[in-house]
């Protein structure tokens, strides 16, 4: 496996977090606050597709070379995500004693909790996420083999020509095999909807949004951003402005679609509202290929101050609406609090934004990270 890290990545998730967090506490303020802040759940798409990105660039040569191991893999995937979550989880459910059951802490401590559509949002909501992620670890090494076994032979049937030829023409590829994705992702999506309503009486209406089968496209959008990336690094270097600015534009148009037609409810209603949708996740794609090339962005998310919230935003993600004593939803009581004390929504949103990144931080170093750093020194192997 690469152990190349790549700071400005670690920034975005800083960005993705903290949109994701001025979307959720300006809820009630949106009939005033800019249209962006309205659709901070787009976050979501960004870090959805950091991920396929990322695994795409760290694990398909391992897995051609054959020193892939599954093992190794999935200790390295319980050391990134159960510390911080059992830990949630506990702090929550005591919390929220009164109000759960022990199906509800057992379906959420193994991040099964997003198949039901009744504990999807149920103790803590933001970790509906948390599924959709251990859904793509258990499928993202067959999906990374055959993708750069694909590469690889796309690459030998296309090389004859000029560069610029190959790029296009692989361009014009990924973007079929992202349509394919999609229209597989709603066609699984269908069926899981399908069999909820056979088996619990349930109908899921975030069934398209909600499960790793509707956000199937978001990683792979990253994958195959990453492909193109390996398959093009020479010739992209240096270029990455450019591709940042295009996947901003994209990311605006989709965004810009999605709000005049209804926002993220009513767009739905639209034909191309599902493409409008899951183009937030492919223009966060290139986005992420634009900031690994380099550049004046990659160079702005790779600063000390974005890396380091970037490193605690897994953290601020799981507290941000963690139940704590009375407070169903602690950013959010903090942010009312502030409001009643006669602080304007917008100061009141900056300073819970801040003050609930310092608990993330303090999360992190005193109780995420060196736990982490002990569990793979006990758990993995040198040099891995």
């Amino acid at each position: 496996m690469s152990s190349i890290t790549i700071p400005a990545l670690t920034g975005l998730r800083a960005f993705a977090a903290a949109i994701v967090f001025f979307g959720h506490i300006l809820t009630p303020h949106y009939d005033v606050v800019p249209g962006l802040l309205q659709y901070g759940w787009a976050g979501v798409n960004i870090f959805f597709a950091l991920s396929g990105y990322l695994f795409q660039h760290l694990y398909s040569e391992t897995l051609i070379r054959g020193t892939f191991s599954w093992w190794e893999y999935i200790k390295r995937r319980l050391i990134r995500i159960y510390p911080i979550t059992s830990l949630v989880v506990v702090l929550s459910a005591i919390s929220a004693w009164d109000r759960i059951t022990m199906i509800d802490i057992g379906l959420h401590l193994t991040l099964l909790h997003g198949w039901h559509p009744k504990y999807r949002l149920s103790l803590n909501a933001p970790m509906w996420t948390l599924t959709l992620e251990e859904s793509y670890y258990l499928m993202a090494p067959v999906m990374i083999y055959y993708l750069r076994k694909f590469s690889d032979d796309l690459r030998k049937r296309l090389a004859p020509g000029p560069s610029g030829l190959l790029l296009v023409k692989t361009c014009l590829v990924a973007l079929l095999v992202w349509i394919l994705s999609f229209a597989l992702g709603r066609g699984l999506a269908s069926y899981h909807q399908d069999l909820v309503y056979q088996v619990f009486g349930l109908w899921d209406w975030d069934v398209f949004s909600g499960t790793i089968f509707g956000r199937l496209s978001d990683f792979v959008a990253g994958m195959l951003a990453a492909s193109l990336m390996s398959m093009h690094v020479h010739r992209l270097k240096g270029r990455g402005d450019l591709i940042v600015a295009i996947g901003v534009f994209l990311f605006f148009c989709s965004a810009g679609f999605i709000h005049t037609h209804g926002g993220a409810t009513g767009v739905g209603e639209h034909k191309f509202g599902s493409i409008a949708i899951n183009g937030l996740g492919a223009a966060g794609a290139i986005i992420i290929a634009g900031l690994h090339a380099g550049g004046w962005f990659s160079r702005l998310l790779s600063s000390r101050v974005a890396v380091v919230l970037g490193e605690c935003s897994f953290a601020l993600y799981l507290i941000q609406f963690m139940p704590v004593g009375p407070f169903p939803k602690i950013s959010m009581a903090l942010q009312g609090g502030l409001e009643s004390a006669g602080v304007h929504f917008l100061l009141a949103a900056l300073t819970s934004y801040l003050v609930m990144n310092l608990a993330a931080l303090l999360l992190h170093r005193l109780y995420e990270r060196p736990l982490g750093l002990a569990m793979r020194r006990k758990w993995l192997k040198r040099g891995t």
